[in-house]
């Protein structure tokens, strides 16, 4: 049938894509991707993965007509919570646009945790309900959304420093909120060298705390302007 031609060429593609990534080969991969609609692949089933390698190769302005055609939440950037503000966030980086990268990580900080909040409400009140099985998957998500979050943030430290974005939420802040998210973060040498470096406390790796908000929350979206002030009432 039309449906088992397309998945069978559909494998073919993603066998070559494959290959060429373990043999290193990052610009064929990306031709691989770049050709699938002329095998009758949708050109968003192959959308997110395009994007994360042309950043990886350092062209982030062949993303441009990609990402016209999608909205921020649209699948064809990432099914995960968070996913697509993350990838759009990081197109800005690499263009120069730091204002509206921290303004798209701290929208993809806020729905990964939101995410989180909610599986872990769900898990107790499916093991409240003796749903034991359904209350497995969520308590087996939130540790990895948790790890998810802890990365983004961190990341959005080391942007705030190349940004030099330090009135709303200074890079310090951003890497121990990082650290006390995640005991498990890999990249917890780096924060601590910073945060040594800008004179500030380093927390204890055997207590963890996780904060149900943060000030992440309040930067401002990336579709936001700012509103002029009232006048002062006489």
């Amino acid at each position: 049938s039309i449906k088992n031609m397309s998945q069978e060429r559909q494998l073919s593609m993603e066998n070559r894509y494959t290959l060429c990534l373990q043999q290193g080969m990052v610009r064929k991969a990306i031709e691989e991707l770049e050709n699938a609609g002329k095998e009758g692949i949708s050109p968003k089933a192959v959308m997110g993965r395009l994007i994360d390698l042309y950043c990886q190769v350092g062209r982030p302005d062949k993303t441009t007509d990609l990402v016209a055609t999608v909205e921020i939440n649209d699948p064809a950037l990432g099914t995960e919570p968070g996913e697509g503000a993350y990838r759009l966030g990081l197109i800005s980086l690499l263009l120069g646009d730091y204002i509206k990268g921290v303004a798209l990580w701290s929208q993809a900080v806020r729905q990964v945790r939101e995410a989180r909040v909610y599986e872990a409400t769900d898990t107790l009140a499916r093991m409240i309900q003796g749903e034991p099985a359904r209350a497995a998957v969520g308590a087996l998500n939130v540790p990895r959304r948790l790890g998810i979050e802890s990365q983004w943030v961190y990341e959005l430290g080391l942007l705030s420093l190349e940004a030099g974005r330090l009135d709303n939420l200074s890079a310090g802040d951003r890497f121990l909120s990082a650290m006390r998210l995640s005991t498990e973060l890999t990249t917890r040498p780096v924060a601590v060298y910073y945060l040594e470096k800008m004179g500030m406390k380093i927390p204890s790796p055997n207590d963890p705390m996780v904060p149900s908000s943060s000030k992440d929350e309040q930067e401002k979206r990336p579709d936001e302007t700012p509103k002029e002030k009232e006048a002062p009432k006489s």
